[in-house]
């Protein structure tokens, strides 16, 4: 049975279970020095890079909060078969993207009424260069959006919205490097 995560005063960056884990794992010296790269607030370059992707993965707590659910939200295509943007960054704080319909609402899939006033996190993973980037936040359901708002997905589309919490870059060392097919 796991241990109960200590009590550990307020951090601007880190909740109280990354702080124990770090503590468990001897890292809490780098992790506070790494601490200042993580930001709340999208880069034009991080704009860029997260808009060319053709993946994310989506992650979430359940509503009791112990368990994790993540899914992976590929690219989808317009009607003239042209790759449309994963997620669009409205401003420096805010992005949104579109998940799939789940017509049961099950499968192991996110869904996007689901997402609705919760913490959710995204990891952007490009393959062939070894790179990772997280954002973190609050997501709400704008399923209200006029057609010009909801733009690259059809309007009336499910979309979430995520005001960023946290945004900072992962190491890639771990990232499985895959050469593009010619």
């Amino acid at each position: 049975m796991a241990e109960p995560p200590r009590s550990f005063p307020r951090h601007p960056v880190f909740h109280p279970g990354e702080l124990d884990a770090q503590h468990r794992f001897g890292v809490a010296d780098e992790a506070e020095r790494m601490s200042d790269v993580v930001t709340t607030r999208l880069s034009v370059g991080v704009r860029q890079f997260v808009e060319s992707q053709p993946f994310m993965f989506v992650g979430m707590a359940s509503a009791a909060g112990a368990s994790m659910t993540c899914d992976i939200v590929q690219s989808r295509r317009d009607a003239n078969g042209d790759l449309l943007p994963v997620v669009r960054v409205i401003d420096t704080k805010t992005l949104r993207f579109a998940l799939p319909a789940t017509p049961d609402g099950g499968g192991g899939r996110i869904d996007a009424a689901a997402c609705d006033g919760r913490g959710v996190g995204l990891l952007f993973v490009d393959v062939v260069r070894g790179l990772r980037y997280r954002i973190n936040g609050r997501a709400t359901l704008r399923a209200d959006l006029p057609e010009a708002d909801s733009a690259p997905w059809a309007a009336g589309s499910a979309i979430v919205e995520l005001a960023i919490a946290q945004a900072y870059g992962n190491c890639g060392t771990r990232v499985v490097r895959l050469k593009p097919a010619r």
